[in-house]
C-alpha cells in the first residue's frame, strides 16, 4: 500500500493578508489538529517537516502565482 504523503492548499487573501486554506481532508484534518480553519506559515513549516508535500492550488492573485511557481521550479517544497 502506498501512502501519499501530500496535501493540497489554496491561499487568499484576508484584509490584505495571505492566509492558506486547506483543501483536501490530510489539510483539513492537520488544521484541526491545530485549532484553526487556516494553516499558518509555522504549521505548513512543521507539516513539510513530517515529510509531506505541501502543493498550493493556483489563486486568482498573480504575484502569489509567480512566487509558487518559482518555489516549485526550483524544487523546493513550499
Amino acid at each position: 500500500m502506498v501512502v501519499i504523503m501530500q496535501i493540497s492548499i489554496h491561499i487568499k487573501e484576508n484584509y490584505g493578508v495571505p492566509t492558506a486554506y486547506p483543501i483536501c481532508d490530510k489539510a483539513l484534518l492537520f488544521a484541526a489538529l491545530c485549532g484553526t480553519k487556516t494553516l499558518t506559515v509555522a504549521a505548513l513549516a512543521n507539516i513539510a517537516r513530517l515529510g509531506y508535500d505541501v502543493l498550493l492550488e493556483p489563486t486568482p492573485y498573480p504575484a502569489i502565482n509567480k512566487a509558487i511557481k518559482k518555489r516549485n521550479t526550483a524544487g523546493e517544497c513550499a
